[in-house]
């Protein structure tokens, strides 16, 4: 190294290198189906979105800080659905589900 030269490395903020954890299984779902997930908490509330493929709102969950929520499949009809994860401000997450009979 040459005399005088000033080398640094920035420090990580925590907030900045956040790592959302998000997890469907299984997918296609007969049963039931599981969500997996993790809330911050300045992201409160946040809640579990299910939608018809016309974008019909079919089922809406708060999430609580269990980190997971299991949702039995009978009441919805097969097909394809979308699910998201949404604060009052963002969605933070979104995944299409296939549920079979």
């Amino acid at each position: 190294m040459t005399e005088g030269t000033n080398l640094s490395i920035p420090e990580q903020n925590p907030v900045l290198t956040e790592v959302k954890k998000y997890h469907l299984f299984p997918n296609p779902a007969k049963g039931e189906f599981t969500v997996e997930y993790s809330i911050l908490q300045e992201k409160r509330p946040q809640f579990l979105q299910i939608r018809d493929l016309n974008g019909k709102l079919i089922k809406e969950i708060q999430l609580d800080d269990s980190g997971q929520r299991i949702i039995q499949t009978h009441e919805f009809l097969p097909g394809i659905y979308f699910l998201s994860i949404r604060t009052s401000k963002t969605i933070e997450w979104q995944e299409k589900l296939i549920i079979i009979k």
